[in-house]
C-alpha cells in the first residue's frame, strides 16, 4: 500500500487534493459499484462519511504543506479475510485507519474493530510494517471531541482534519 499506484482491492483511491475536488456522488457511485449487495443504510453512511471527510480535508490541506499528495483509500479489502476499513489515509510515514459509526457513543466492539484493522495492516501488509499505523473511530453523532480510548483515537467528524498532521 503506497501513496502511488493502483490498489486492486479498493474501490476509491486518490490523493487528498483530488478527493476534495471530486463530486461526492462520483465517489459514492464508485463504492456502490464495488460492494455488492450494499444496503440503503450503507449507502447513507457512505454519503455522510464522504461529505465529512471532504469538508475536513479541505480545511486541513492549506495548513499542512504537501498534504495534498497524501493518499486516501476507501473500502480497502484487507488481505486474507475480506473485511473493509472505511478509510485509510496514507500520510508521510504513517497510515491512519478510520472507521465511521453512526452513533454518539461507540461500543467496545467498535473500538476493537478499528484496532484490529490497524493491527492487521501493520502485521500482514508488507508496506505498512515500517510505518506507524493509527486506528481512528468516528462516531458521527458527536461534535467537537477528540480523545483516546484503548489505543484508539475517537474523534468527532468535525475534528478529523487535526488527526492527519
Amino acid at each position: 500500500m503506497t501513496n502511488n499506484g493502483d490498489i486492486k482491492d479498493a474501490r476509491w483511491q486518490s490523493d487528498l487534493a483530488t478527493f476534495t475536488t471530486t463530486p461526492a456522488a462520483v465517489i459514492q457511485n464508485s463504492l456502490e459499484e464495488f460492494v455488492r449487495g450494499f444496503s440503503p443504510q450503507q449507502s447513507d453512511a457512505w454519503r455522510e462519511s464522504i461529505l465529512f471527510l471532504q469538508s475536513e480535508v479541505a480545511e486541513f490541506l492549506p495548513r499542512q504543506p504537501g498534504a495534498g499528495s497524501y493518499g486516501i483509500v476507501l473500502e480497502y479489502k484487507l488481505p486474507y479475510d475480506g473485511r473493509r476499513p472505511d478509510v485509510i489515509v496514507l500520510t508521510s510515514g504513517a497510515v491512519v485507519v478510520i472507521e465511521f459509526k453512526g452513533k454518539e457513543v461507540p461500543s467496545q466492539a467498535d473500538l476493537d474493530q478499528v484496532a484490529a484493522y490497524a493491527r492487521d495492516l501493520k502485521a500482514y501488509h508488507r508496506e505498512c510494517q515500517d510505518r506507524d499505523v493509527y486506528p481512528v473511530l468516528v462516531p458521527t453523532k458527536t461534535k467537537n471531541s477528540v480523545r483516546e480510548k484503548d489505543g484508539v483515537t475517537v474523534a468527532s467528524p468535525d475534528r478529523l482534519g487535526g488527526i492527519f498532521a
